[in-house]
């Protein structure tokens, strides 16, 4: 065949080898929402309406540049018409403008930067934002903790710790102590920010981070204050909180967006098939990340073909559509693409995590 010949093939060869088959659905999270985005797709039957191929993106430390690097991939691939993701507030937010510019839909689980309820019209997250969060965390302290004199704040150092601790910091009193980590902190960095706590005394402490880094140091701290309180943000509401490992994590307080172990047949039916993958309960990020499929699905099943038709299917939930029934309760979003739900604030016990009392906002 002459070279001429083959250069006019070239644009066949190309539409015919053009990958075809079902929309795809990205996800990028952690482990535990991934087994939940696992167990969403396991679900379904071949041919259906809706049968979507997941894409399942690995988010070890949830970095800027890991999220734009995936984010990218995804944008190019014109068969992915949504995105669950990412894992955590900066991740999301440097992957957002990358979606928007593509005109694919990310939906946040459990993102809760105010910046990102900016980011465009194709981001979506199924949390309220820190603005809100800060406000129930100061209502809890006035319920619960009000005989507290002398307050700590640690906050990580990203796009999450930094918002939320804008919008706690200034309505807070007898704050003593004010400090920070970076996600990922060095052990004996996170040594000596246990000892600057220690030295200030303080009876509450305000952790404005993730499970990771507290785990590291609440032990020396309740040896050192044994009287202290210790209230996470949502952060913590993780499986490795839920597991509990040698009881570190007794005692903790922390924010959550649902109640894991409600009695709610769905729920609890889920639960058991999660436990039967996983060997633990499912947070609420994990579920979160399932109805955010369950979402997207249920655009597929009613006719959404295309990136715009799936924006457009979540923005019709409470207006030309009912609102979406998922595990974690009824959702539907508002013009910053934002759903908003109940806070509630957990207590990790002895045998288990449970509601602190019955204070809900």
């Amino acid at each position: 065949m002459r070279r001429c010949d083959l250069l006019l093939l070239c644009p066949l060869l190309v539409v015919a080898c053009t990958e075809v088959g079902p929309p795809k659905i990205g996800v990028v999270m952690s482990t535990g929402p991934r087994r939940a985005a696992e167990l969403a797709a396991s679900e379904q039957q071949a041919g259906e309406p809706g049968h979507f191929e997941p894409v399942l993106a690995w988010s070890p430390g949830g970095s800027a540049e890991q999220a734009i690097e995936q984010a990218n991939q995804f944008a190019s691939d014109g068969r992915v018409l949504a995105v669950v993701g990412h894992a955590n507030s900066a991740s999301s937010i440097a992957a957002s403008q990358i979606y928007n510019d593509a005109g694919l839909v990310q939906i946040a689980p459990t993102t809760t930067a105010s910046l990102y309820g900016q980011a465009g019209p194709f981001s979506f997250r199924l949390v309220p934002s820190d603005t809100l969060q800060a406000a129930y965390i100061l209502k809890a302290r006035e319920h619960h903790w009000p005989q507290a004199r002398r307050v700590a704040m640690v906050h990580v150092n990203d796009d999450y710790g930094r918002g939320l601790f804008r919008e706690l910091r200034p309505h807070l009193d007898s704050v003593v102590f004010e400090g920070m980590y970076a996600d990922g902190a060095d052990p004996a960095v996170l040594a000596q920010l246990t000892e600057r706590i220690i030295a200030r005394r303080p009876d509450l402490l305000f952790w404005l981070g993730r499970p990771s880094s507290l785990g590291q140091v609440i032990e020396p701290l309740r040896a050192a204050l044994p009287g202290l309180t210790i209230v996470c943000g949502d952060a913590c509401d993780a499986a490795a909180v839920y597991r509990n490992e040698d009881g570190r994590f007794t005692g903790l307080f922390f924010v959550r967006f649902t109640n894991p172990s409600a009695p709610d047949s769905t729920l609890r039916a889920f639960q058991d098939r999660y436990r039967k993958v996983t060997g633990e309960l499912a947070s609420s990020e994990a579920l979160l990340t399932y109805d955010a499929i369950s979402l997207i699905r249920a655009a597929l099943r009613e006719g959404a073909s295309t990136r715009e038709d799936v924006r457009r299917w979540l923005l019709s939930l409470g207006g030309e559509r009912e609102a979406f029934a998922g595990l974690t309760g009824s959702i539907e979003f508002d013009h910053s693409g934002t759903a908003h739900r109940a806070y509630l604030l957990a207590e990790v016990r002895a045998d288990g995590v449970g509601p602190a009392g019955h204070m809900r906002m």
